[in-house]
């Protein structure tokens, strides 16, 4: 992204930073899915289902702002990178409820914890 200076590499590198992190997340829930026996696994998969539709919705809510502008799939994508990480900091916790209290299931625990990658570079400001 540093080096992006068209619309279209933005979009490029936006892209590919959700893309990736939609696959961690991904891997995450199918680690959680293995655990889960019914009833707890369709409770998982309906909350699952619903954060993805309010997440659909609310990025394409904030790109709507932007529609028509070529910066509008980078948009889009910041979005769901945002709400990507947001889910796997939540779903981390499904896998290590209380890594602080010592019971060493951060360690332990044959599902990596999956550790968040540093937000992409904010847009320029001349597309806000």
């Amino acid at each position: 992204m540093k080096d992006s200076r068209s619309e279209e590499e933005i979009n490029i590198c936006q892209h590919a930073a959700a893309k990736a992190l939609e696959l961690e997340l991904n891997d995450l829930e199918s680690s959680i899915r293995s655990r889960f026996k019914s009833p707890q696994l369709e409770r998982f998969d309906d909350a699952q289902t619903h954060w993805q539709q309010m997440t659909e919705s609310d990025c394409k809510i904030e790109a709507d702002f932007y529609e028509g502008a070529p910066i509008y799939p980078a948009i889009q994508s910041e979005c769901l990178q945002r709400h990507y990480q947001d889910r796997m900091e939540t779903l981390n916790k499904y896998v290590c409820p209380e890594p602080n209290l010592g019971n060493g299931c951060e360690v332990n625990d044959p599902v990596p914890v999956v550790v968040l990658p540093a937000p992409a570079d904010k847009r320029s400001k001349r597309f806000r």
